[in-house]
């Protein structure tokens, strides 16, 4: 399985990364490293430098610094969409089905959403 990801604290609770991390994906969260109350764009700046995908149900914030980003020629890990109304089991599958089809390095600059990985 490839990818590294960050899970903001927008992403649902701390049961989604237990999961993750039980089925050997190397999962951070903003709590973890001390950044939870940090801005939307902190937080891509964090997962960026820390080369790990961003994972979080913000949809119009990260739709939008996705955006500036790249106007700006700022490169990230990408971003991973997910929904709230789906259940944590069901967002884990999701997101495993992402990270293996999907190579790290295709991931990079570009915006995923969940919804699309039934």
């Amino acid at each position: 399985m490839t990818g590294r990801v960050y899970l903001d604290e927008d992403s649902g609770d701390k049961r989604l990364l237990l999961v993750l991390k039980s089925n050997g994906i190397d999962a951070l969260s903003a709590a973890e490293v001390g950044m939870l109350g940090a801005s939307e764009a902190e937080q891509l700046a964090f997962a960026a430098n820390a080369q790990r995908t961003l994972v979080s149900a913000n949809r119009g914030d990260f739709m939008r610094i996705h955006s500036e980003w790249a106007s700006r020629g700022l490169s990230h890990s990408g971003i991973v969409l997910l929904h709230h109304r789906v259940s944590v089991g069901e967002n884990s599958r999701r997101l495993r089905n992402l990270l293996t089809q999907v190579e790290a390095t295709r991931l990079t600059d570009g915006i995923w959403f969940l919804s699309n990985w039934v």
